[in-house]
């Protein structure tokens, strides 16, 4: 009979930490969700700090940090996006987010009359999306 009590408590335990770890995944989308509201409003700083909400729960969430990246840029910090739109792109599984990551890596650095590193982040972008 212990050793029932042992494997119910064990998978009681792996249910309860599965269940967590899914309300801390359901919270960054949440967050995730309300910035991009925030930032379709042009409430830049209010969707910044929801985003840096959602990276204190999950820091490698690229969906979170692509977003945080394209805000900063929207809001005259496009530099403050770069390291974003890096790990984003690390991070991502999704060619079309890499693709956008690169788009707007090439959008900063032309901005910034860093022609020939705009250009290779665009080439970057075509490379692993040519359909982007």
């Amino acid at each position: 009979m212990n050793r029932l009590y042992k494997k119910l408590f064990t998978l009681a335990l792996a249910v309860i930490t599965l269940n967590v770890s899914a309300q801390d995944k359901g919270s960054v989308s949440d967050l995730i969700k309300e910035g991009v509201q925030l930032n379709d409003q042009g409430k830049y700083a209010e969707a910044i700090a929801k985003y840096n909400e959602a990276l204190k729960l999950d820091p490698e969430n690229a969906q979170a940090n692509y977003e945080m990246g394209f805000t900063l840029v929207l809001s005259g910090k496009g530099k403050d996006g770069i390291p974003y739109a890096e790990k984003a792109i690390a991070k991502s599984n999704s060619l079309q987010l890499k693709a956008a990551c690169y788009d707007m890596l090439g959008s900063i650095y032309n901005n910034d009359h860093q022609t020939q590193k705009a250009i290779e982040a665009y080439k970057s972008g075509i490379q692993v999306n040519p359909k982007y």
